[in-house]
């Protein structure tokens, strides 16, 4: 939770237009595994499939993958970490979210990656065919659900799920329109054996996403940070430029170094607030489904001073779900509560921290994309 203060605001919070609002539903998640053949062998793959309760027909697929970690307790408990975080998101925009384990990670079946049995300097290619192959055979199996759109995806991929996403935009499965690609390559285990990462030979690396580039004619939304320790910023733009070069369509954003490992990027607090609003925007001009925020720039805009609204605005529009704010009659005080388990946790922490601010009781106004009515 984080205070928020504009001062010097007047502000008739119980003056907000606003539709209807029901109470807050959960998220509808189901834990699943896909039966998948892969060269010719059968494995399980297990997969998060998240959708808003309600929606009835096929919607459109946002397909999820994650990135690799040499600690085997990570690998062995992908579904407890951030990436539920891109899961909800999407979800909470109108995707059917599907988040599929590759082989080797979590409860998958199926071998360890080529990237974690040591390295084997210019196969990268061969490391991300390997793991693309995964999320090409549970394509295949979610166009078996019947609340699922396959004429509308988009890959969404963390480190070397990034990559992968790239190589499944090269394979270009029918139904794919875009990818977006977070901190994505691919590093090694040294020769060693030690868990470090290593690049290998970093120079192998780049003429991979070439051959992806000129392959590929779907839109990629590039998102990295400055100070990303597997990727620094000068080998993501050479990355980057060689994609380019062959032919891929690409919008790159390089964001400032955060406070953690820019490689995290896509779980870290302040990651999300960067790459998140670029990521609706990417979505928006594409008329595919994210939220809109006219409704509530509008209900803020009604009651506050253009500033005060931009600057309310601005901050929430930014924070993941599920999220709350709440907004003292004065408009001196305000709390945003973001990232919480349920929205009605969201309302309660949002509200508490703003009464805990002045005397003047508050109101939670915006509770995840929706304006809340006044009493």
């Amino acid at each position: 939770m984080r205070r928020f203060l504009f001062p010097l605001v007047s502000l008739l919070v119980y003056g907000l237009a606003a539709a209807a609002q029901a109470a807050p539903v959960p998220l509808a998640v189901e834990e699943t595994f896909f039966s998948v053949d892969i060269q010719g062998k059968p494995y399980r793959l297990q997969a998060r499939v998240a959708k808003e309760p309600g929606r009835t027909g096929r919607l459109p697929v946002a397909l999820i993958t994650h990135g690799q970690n040499l600690e085997p307790a990570a690998l062995a408990n992908l579904d407890k970490t951030g990436y539920a975080t891109l899961v909800r998101e999407f979800a909470r925009r109108g995707w059917l979210a599907v988040m599929v384990v590759r082989r080797g990670f979590g409860k998958s079946q199926g071998p360890t990656p080529y990237a974690l049995r040591g390295c084997r300097n210019g196969d990268y290619a061969d490391v991300l065919d390997e793991q693309t192959d995964d999320i090409s055979a549970a394509f295949s199996a979610i166009a078996r659900r019947q609340d699922a759109d396959m004429t509308r995806v988009v890959g969404i991929g963390a480190s070397v799920g990034g990559a992968v996403m790239l190589n499944l935009a090269a394979r270009a499965p029918a139904g794919l329109q875009a990818v977006i690609n977070i901190s994505g390559g691919v590093t090694s285990r040294p020769a060693d054996g030690s868990n470090r990462p290593t690049s290998c030979q970093p120079k192998d690396l780049p003429p991979v996403f070439a051959a992806y580039g000129k392959r590929s004619r779907i839109p990629t939304l590039w998102l990295y940070a400055e100070n990303d320790s597997l990727f620094p910023a000068d080998y993501v733009r050479g990355m980057h430029d060689a994609y380019v070069a062959g032919g891929g369509v690409s919008e790159f954003h390089m964001f400032a170094p955060l406070k953690v490992d820019g490689h995290d990027l896509y779980v870290a607090p302040e990651g999300i607030q960067q790459w998140l609003p670029v990521a609706d925007d990417f979505l928006r001009a594409r008329k595919w489904p994210s939220f809109d925020p006219a409704p509530l720039d509008a209900a803020l805009k009604a009651a506050l001073p253009v500033p005060a609204a931009n600057y309310f605005s601005k901050l929430y529009n930014a924070r993941p779900t599920e999220k709350a704010l709440s907004l003292a009659p004065s408009g001196k005080q305000g709390f945003i509560s973001y990232g919480r388990p349920t929205l009605e946790q969201a309302a309660k922490d949002s509200l508490e921290g703003c009464n805990k601010q002045g005397p003047r009781p508050c109101r939670v106004v915006l509770q995840n994309f929706d304006v809340i009515p006044a009493p």
